[in-house]
């Protein structure tokens, strides 16, 4: 049963690259922004909103001297493709929890700047859309600290069964820059051995069995 449920979601995201020259051929070429709704179908208009999301993201945080660090399909994609995955459909970052409160300190500057921030309803984590209309987001997901330096969350999903999970806060602490098109943002420290622990030994295979 679990090996049916890798194969769908290996073959929802093949999908993405099929159904969107479909869709292009069939409706026409019209790109997605602040001002429409997302693609039904992820294509690279998406992708370069998800990039806009992320430079902004970055430049926010320097400026307001928050540290972060890409995460997830993020970080898979900065080591592995120095760019964002083409079919992933959001930003993935990791942030101090004891960061949150200059985190929510941004709300004003963020909806100033016209992207939309809010709370992710069913858990512990926040997130940056690029505006009311189009849902592309960055989540910014907040570890908190055990007495022994271990960092974790307490709002783990179904999706993150089967990634590693909690790691030490030595990986963070010195934190090292991956390039994604042509720019540079902070990963943890040996980001390729964290990909390892994060996706497992096949990390650098493009969809393996549902994995990224």
């Amino acid at each position: 049963m679990k090996y049916l449920k890798k194969q769908r979601k290996s073959l929802k995201k093949r999908s993405y690259r099929l159904l969107y020259p479909i869709g292009v051929f069939l409706f026409g070429k019209k790109e997605c922004g602040k001002d429409t709704r997302r693609c039904r179908y992820h294509g690279p208009c998406c992708t370069k909103n998800l990039k806009l999301i992320l430079e902004y993201s970055d430049r926010l945080f320097r400026e307001n001297g928050i540290g972060y660090w890409l995460d997830y399909g993020t970080l898979l994609g900065a080591v592995r493709e120095k760019d964002l995955i083409d079919y992933d459909t959001d930003v993935d970052l990791g942030m101090l929890y004891r960061d949150r409160d200059k985190l929510l300190g941004l709300k004003e500057r963020i909806e100033k700047d016209g992207f939309v921030f809010r709370k992710d309803h069913s858990a512990e984590f926040y997130r940056i859309a690029l505006s009311e209309m189009n849902s592309l987001h960055a989540d910014v997901f907040l570890w908190k600290r055990n007495p022994d330096g271990v960092l974790y969350r307490e709002d783990y999903m179904k999706k993150d069964d089967g990634k590693g999970k909690d790691f030490h806060e030595d990986l963070i602490l010195k934190l090292e820059e991956r390039e994604i098109d042509g720019r540079m943002y902070p990963v943890p420290s040996g980001p390729e051995e964290f990909c390892r622990f994060r996706f497992g030994e096949n990390w650098r295979e493009r969809i393996r069995y549902g994995g990224k």
